[in-house]
């Protein structure tokens, strides 16, 4: 018989091998060896990622091509990949251990692709830094200890002895020692060749080895696409083989076992934010995360006081960090921080079973990381359960008393091994019982040369052999997680303890084995909490419970922190219990925490559980909790009776709209809830969970905005308040999106979970629906924009025409339900005498005629009020049908109930009973088309033209002073409607407010817009202040019905359009001359105005309304709220103090408010009363900054904020007052009040200042300098009379000015003058009384400049009257001269004229005696004084004494000649 080999391809013809001759025999022999060689090949290639997504046959062509030999492995670029195909290696990596590697293994991938030079195994950066504070040092931070900053940077693993210190020592990469160690860890030793059997097993030969070299590869793929997939996997390779070498994670390791942990890796993109591993997840122990760039910071939520723990930045990570722990790989470690991406990141994840598979594979890389590993062994050795307990945990020893378990126990030995050690080989005798205590095994079959499955935590192995059952092991048992406690029980000493115990050796005689596993329902059992529930139950509970691991400083749960609420058992270790930072106990073995949580009777954790050593736990999830409560019902009760108990322990956050619960329901709430920590501004968990957003939610901390899908806040959900409610009811869940305003606690009750508290509580049931739908009511009626109550009577006119306190009333009489989709909510015809208000959801009036049906949709209806005239008794039939086309919920309120209550108003009750005396037609049943007949408009239109107009026809009711149309709406036929009064008044206004018109009943309102007539409404139309007003709404798709079936009936509309167009017309021609007449000018008069341009004052102009006053009215009063600019067109008006007292009068073109309208203050500082009747305009503030933040007025907008700007500029500089000596400073109210009302004056040098034209409006203004220097000139040439400075000589009254026409001149740099009115500074003083001491210093100092100017320009005046008359008497004599009765001869006539014309040209020049003379004897007949040219001569502005009016020149010449110093003057003032 021939024995063949797995893969081996068999022909028919070999079952004629006996009859051939033996060298016919070998040559098959050998032909069917290579084809079992080829087929390892193939497979193997099939396997490797390199080849991945290549074609099969391509690869199989490979393997064929494959050259086979007897030989050692060889690595190194340029080699060939080698293949094990027959026998097998013992492969050391550094100093051993050695593996066996089979038919099968790969070498050399690396060095094939010339990769294997790429490793610099010391080249390694520092990659962790911790956060700038001081924790661990300030005595006063307890919340952060030292053993929490150790189990932080166990996230930077680093493969160093040093690795549980920040700091990271590396040895010199050129050193000698550091040579010789690189060059001994970065080979791959063939220790030696197992010999393999031939198949007549008499040979031994040395290891097959495939070679396959990389041009062979290429040659094959070349022309294909396995071309371009060959080369897309080596990119992908290399990047992750690059990035594993130079980290350097594992130092030393040969590229050949990089090149391995490369294939096992995945590389991944995370974007900024999101979260590479969550605080208290186990699934992040599952892999390594190697981060290739990027940064991210490590958050760890610690409890600092208050109401909720706070996650903490403890440190960053960087390109190099290693997110893991290796040695802990595989044992359920939950992720002791939070390490969120801060930049964009390329992070390398290594799979937990391929790095596991590398480390068995080549056992020799634990030598990377022995230190770690040695240290691990040891916190293992002193935290694992005691031998005892971890027996009696076991299905196996369950049964067992004590004393036989602490006797076994003792007999038992405790073993450690690594990744890649074998427990037990396959076919071995070893009869010995293994119990796996921590890490994991894997289970291999030699002959198959495959894993054929993993042992966990718990495990006995070997049971079957260990009681009799076999004989040998079938397969090999070899550690498969880097680090693995394994508990020994002797086959011999145990059957000699079962001598001493018959109990159990009667129970193993009867024995059949369950595999081993870990019995669970004991650890619950024990508890206190499960003592009394059922054995079901248990098991329930036991089935989901799940093993944990702590390290030591890890915290298992936070104070006052948010987290999955499980119950913990701890089976091993020691943890501190810490309240407010002060140990408070430790806990071990057996204890458990978070009973409460898991209830749901805290929403937080009362304290925070830290691992002393390591722990192991025993994780009770609350999500089994409940599931076993669904299995198991009548366990409720008993929780819920225990619950109860605890209520007054901790305090309770209730849904708002649950009033008055029991304690009872308020459980089952907090049981089935969910509670969540969101992220700001996504609907998602601080973990990056999608929430949801079909269930209702109650936030418990921060803010919530909902969004509607119109991209508008639609609410804001704050802390305390609910949402989402009427998912519950089966309404649908609003349309638009959550944004957290910030980390918000959120208490979420899905439907599901609703269902289960109802039939929990069913004699609770309707009245808990009841709370959540008057719950749902308030809420929407807040969100129609209705808050003095929590009903939807504020949307119907019935109700806003009466007072607030009837609308309160009125309230407890209403009631909400819910309409379910389809249903009618009212039908025409049917009886009734209730109103009903749709506030949620949606509805379409329904049409009886079958001709609209056919030819326009139905019409939506929301938020809107139905039955009003039922209310109100004018009808007792509904008169349209409303059909629910979603669930609705409505609000209802009857006739009865609310007569009931009318009988306390006597006011609405008249009221009510005149709008129902005001129908003119009264029936049962109101028919409106017989009004619409008796029309004026469509009486002229035939009754079927009528009908149609009238179908789906709307009743509606409005308050006094509603708007039914506004100006300016877009009209469009079919879309527009239009309204027919029956009852009541309405009034025809402009957009600014005056009314041109009125209608009664019968008359038709906006036909115009209706029939298309007009793109907009060119008036609007409010019902007038008389009563309620009822009118018939003609839907616009009705009327162009009508108007297409009846187009005759269109001319009769039109002509009367065009009659009230034309009325319109004229009245906004006389508004436009109004306009431009009065309203403009005195726009154009305000200080704040002036720069502004025409067509933007028109703008302002065009919606302002005028008021009128009568003697003694207040145009406003101090104290009142001021938004408005007040602009006065004629009248008078006197302004009152705070005392009562007149301080000013104010007449045409005064406007107040100035300051008000920018919104720099927002109360009048002084009362208005008209002291004569007075029409005024109001500018609100409203509307000059929507025009404003118009694009068209981007420079009017630019203006308004510079005139802002320098107000403010003023009042921090306390310009003007605190350049005057009256004693202001910059922080005194007066000094800022004046500051905030001066008016600055541009003036541009060398320009004379023009004064403006409103001093008449406003009384007494005065001029101050505030900057620079200007002049005060006088006369047509611009005489200077003094100089103006910033300080005592800058103050000037404006009306000196005025009275001598003189200006004030800028000189060449820029200066600058502000203007304010007498009236403030008497307002400012008069407000504040106590200190007005400043306001005499003012006056004094008023009083003294207002003389010195009032001399000066006496003089000025006098000398231009003198130069007037002297230019006038120098022409005079050039005409004598001229004249032919002037002598020639006469010398003195001759001497005189040329002299004193010379002199006259020359204006002031000095004179001698003897033209003195002869200027006395010229000047006698035009009676010139003598002595008038001299003085003028020597006159100065500087002077302080006034210039003669008449011939006293001589005294003033003597005057000038002893002028007295400004510092004399200043003294003779004080």
């Amino acid at each position: 018989k021939l024995k063949l080999h797995p893969g081996c391809v068999c022909w028919h013809s070999c079952l004629e091998l006996s009859m051939l001759p033996r060298s016919g025999t070998n040559r098959f022999i050998r032909r069917a060896s290579a084809n079992r060689k080829q087929h390892a090949v193939f497979d193997t290639l099939l396997a490797m990622p390199v080849f991945k997504g290549c074609q099969p046959e391509l690869l199989m062509e490979i393997a064929q091509q494959a050259d086979s030999s007897m030989q050692e492995p060889t690595l190194g670029d340029g080699l060939p990949l080698q293949i094990i195909v027959g026998g097998a290696a013992q492969v050391l990596v550094g100093y051993g251990p050695a593996a066996t590697h089979g038919v099968g293994s790969i070498f050399n991938v690396a060095g094939m692709l010339n990769f294997s030079e790429l490793p610099k195994p010391y080249d390694v950066q520092p990659n962790f830094r911790l956060n700038e504070f001081s924790d661990i040092e300030d005595p006063e931070k307890k919340h952060l200890c030292l053993a929490e900053i150790a189990c932080a940077r166990s996230w930077r693993h680093m493969p160093s002895p040093h690795s549980h210190t920040l700091k990271i020592e590396i040895e010199d990469a050129n050193s000698d020692y550091a040579k010789r160690q690189r060059a001994a860890q970065k080979r791959i030793s063939v220790l030696r060749a197992e010999p393999e059997l031939d198949d007549q097993g008499i040979h031994f030969v040395y290891a097959t080895v495939a070679n396959i070299e990389i041009d062979v590869i290429l040659d094959v793929f070349a022309g294909t696409p396995s071309a371009y997939q060959f080369r897309q996997n080596t990119t992908a390779l290399r990047t992750l083989f690059q990035a594993i070498c130079r980290h350097n994670i594992f130092p030393g390791a040969p590229p050949e076992v990089l090149w391995a942990v490369a294939e096992a890796s995945e590389l991944e993109q995370i974007a900024p934010g999101d979260l590479l591993a969550v605080e208290g997840d186990c699934h992040g122990n599952e892999a390594l995360c190697l981060v290739d760039t990027g940064e991210a910071q490590v958050e760890k939520l610690t409890y600092l006081g208050g109401d909720d723990a706070q996650p903490l930045v403890v440190g960053f990570l960087g390109p190099g960090a290693l997110i893991g722990n290796i040695c802990m790989l595989g044992s359920r470690l939950p992720s002791p921080t939070t390490v969120r991406a801060q930049t964009a990141m390329r992070l390398i994840k290594i799979p937990r079973q391929g790095f596991c598979e590398v480390l068995v594979k080549y056992p020799g890389m634990n030598a990377c990381f022995k230190d770690q590993l040695k240290d691990i062994n040891v916190l293992l050795k002193n935290s694992l359960p005691r031998p005892a307990e971890a027996l009696a945990s076991l299905n196996l020893f369950h049964p067992c008393g004590q004393p036989f378990i602490r006797a076994l126990a003792s007999i038992s030995e405790r073993k450690v091994v690594c990744a890649g050690d074998v427990i037990r080989e396959e076919g071995e005798s070893d009869p010995a019982l293994r119990i796996v205590e921590f890490g994991m095994a894997q289970i291999e079959k030699n002959d198959e040369r495959r894993v054929l499955g993993f042992t966990p935590t718990g495990t006995i192995l070997g049971e079957r052999a260990f009681f009799g059952l076999g004989n040998v092991s079938f397969s090999r048992l070899r550690c498969h997680s880097p680090v693995a406690h394994l508990l020994y029980i002797p086959q011999g000493k145990f059957f000699a303890l079962l001598e001493h115990h018959p109990d159990e050796m009667q129970q193993f005689q009867n024995l059949v084995t369950d595999g081993g596993s870990v019995k669970r329902d004991n650890d619950v059992v024990n508890l206190s909490l499960f003592q009394n529930c059922g054995i079901s139950f248990i098991n329930t509970m036991a089935s989901s419970i799940v093993p944990l691991t702590f390290m030591p400083g890890q915290t298992m749960t936070v104070q006052q922190g948010m987290d999955s609420r499980a119950l913990y058992i701890i089976k091993g270790g020691r943890a501190d219990v810490i309240i407010n930072g002060d140990k408070k106990k430790t806990i071990t073995n057996g204890n458990s925490f978070g009973e409460l949580a898991m209830l749901g009777i805290v929403k937080r954790r009362a304290a925070t559980v830290r691992a002393e050593t390591i722990c192991f736990c025993l994780e009770v999830p609350r999500q089994a909790f409940l599931k076993a409560l669904d299995l198991h019902p009548e366990e409720k009760e008993r929780f819920a009776d225990l619950s109860t108990q605890h209520f007054g322990e901790s305090s309770q956050f209730t849904w708002p709209n649950l009033p008055g619960v029991p304690d009872r329901v308020v459980y089952y709430v907090n049981l089935y809830s969910e509670r969540q920590i969101t992220a700001r501004g996504l609907w998602t968990s601080y973990t990056g969970e999608q929430l949801q957003s079909d269930a209702a939610f109650m936030v418990v901390k921060g803010t919530i905005k909902f969004i509607s899908d119109s991209g508008e806040d639609d609410e804001t959900i704050s802390e305390g308040r609910c949402f989402g409610e009427q998912v519950l009811m089966g309404l649908p869940a609003p349309a638009g999106k959550l944004v957290p305003e910030e980390a918000c606690e959120v208490q979420i009750i899905s439907q599901e979970a609703f269902d289960k508290i109802v039939g929990d509580c069913p004699d609770w049931k309707d009245k808990f629906c009841t709370h959540l739908i008057d719950g749902l009511a308030k809420r929407a009626v807040e969100r129609l924009g209705i808050l003095n109550g929590s009903t939807a009577l504020g949307l119907s006119a019935v109700f806003r025409a009466t007072s607030e306190k009837f609308v309160m009333d009125m309230h407890c009489q209403v009631a909400t339900r819910i309409v379910p989709a389809g249903e009618l909510i009212i039908e025409e015809g049917m009886e009734g005498d209730s109103m009903i208000v749709l506030v949620q959801g949606s509805a379409n009036i329904e049409a009886k005629q079958d001709v609209l049906k056919e030819s326009a949709p139905l019409i939506k209806i929301f938020a809107k009020p139905l039955g009003e005239l039922n209310l109100l008794g004018v009808t007792s039939t509904y008169i349209m049908s409303v059909r629910a086309t979603g669930s609705c919920l409505i609000q209802t309120i009857s006739r009865p109930s609310m007569l009931e209550v009318l009988k306390h108003f006597p006011a609405e009750m008249k009221l009510f009973d005149d709008f129902k005396n005001k129908h003119t037609y009264q029936s049962e049943r109101v028919n409106f088309r017989e009004q619409l007949k008796q029309n004026l408009l469509l009486s002229k239109t035939s009754p079927q033209f009528i009908e149609t107009a009238c179908l789906q026809a709307e009743h509606v009711i409005f308050a006094p002073g509603d708007e039914v149309i506004r100006k300016g709406e877009h009209c469009k036929l079919g879309k527009t409607s239009m309204y027919v009064v029956l009852a009541g008044q309405v009034e025809i206004m402009e957009a600014f407010g005056e009314v041109i018109g009125t209608l009664k009943a019968g008359d038709v309102i906006g036909e115009g817009g209706a029939l298309g007539l007009t793109k907009k409404r060119s008036a609007g139309v409010r019902v007038s202040a008389d009563g309620i007003v009822h009118l018939i709404k003609l839907q616009g798709v009705s009327i162009k019905l009508a108007v297409q079936k009846f187009p005759d009936q269109y001319q009769v509309l039109s002509s009367t359009f065009m009659q009230r167009a034309a009325v319109s017309a004229d009245f906004r021609t006389r508004r436009q001359a109004w306009l431009q007449d009065a309203v403009l000018p005195a726009l154009q008069q305000v200080h704040l105005f002036h720069s502004l341009p025409k067509e933007f004052l028109l703008e302002i102009a065009d919606p302002l309304l005028k008021c009128s006053y009568k003697c003694g009215e207040d145009i406003c009063s101090l104290g009142d709220k001021a938004d408005s600019l007040i602009i006065m067109l004629d009248g008078e008006a006197e302004i009152l103090s705070k005392q009562g007292k007149s301080v000013e009068r104010i007449t045409d073109g005064a406007a107040i408010g100035e300051i008000a309208v920018l919104g720099i203050l927002t109360q009048r500082t002084a009362t208005v009363r008209a002291t004569r009747d007075a029409n005024v305009v109001t500018v609100e503030s409203s509307l000059l900054w929507d025009l404003l933040g118009k694009e068209d007025w981007a420079s009017a907008r630019q203006a308004i904020m510079k005139h802002v700007s320098v107000r403010r500029e003023q009042v921090e500089n306390g310009f003007p007052m605190c350049q005057l000596p009256v004693g202001l400073q910059v922080q005194d109210c007066v000094a800022r009040f004046l500051a905030l009302h001066a008016e600055k004056c541009e003036m541009v040098p060398g320009i004379p200042y023009d004064l403006p034209s409103d001093y008449k409006s406003y009384g007494e203004m005065l001029l101050i300098i505030t900057g620079g220097q200007a002049t005060l000139v006088l006369g047509p040439r611009g005489d200077a009379v003094a100089k103006l400075k910033p300080g005592p000589d800058g103050l000037v009254p404006e009306s000196l000015l005025r009275k001598f026409d003189a200006q004030i001149v800028a000189e060449k740099r820029r200066s600058e003058m502000l203007r304010l009115r007498r009236s403030h500074l008497l307002l400012a003083a008069q407000s504040v009384p106590t200190d007005s001491m400043w306001l005499c210093r003012f006056e004094a100092l008023e009083k003294d400049v207002a003389r010195r100017l009032h001399f000066r320009l006496v003089n000025g005046a006098s000398l231009i009257r003198e130069r007037q008359r002297l230019k006038e008497k120098t022409v005079a004599v050039k005409e004598y001269a001229s004249s032919p009765l002037h002598d020639e001869d006469n010398p003195v006539s001759q001497f005189a004229g040329h002299n004193f014309t010379k002199s006259a040209r020359l204006g002031l020049a000095p004179i001698n005696q003897s033209v003195r003379r002869r200027n006395r004897m010229l000047a006698w007949d035009s009676k010139l004084p003598s002595q008038s040219i001299p003085a003028l001569a020597k006159l100065s502005i500087n002077d302080d004494q006034p210039a003669p009016e008449g011939g006293e020149a001589r005294t003033r010449a003597t005057l000038l000649q002893r002028p007295k110093s400004e510092a004399g003057f200043r003294r003779s003032r004080i």
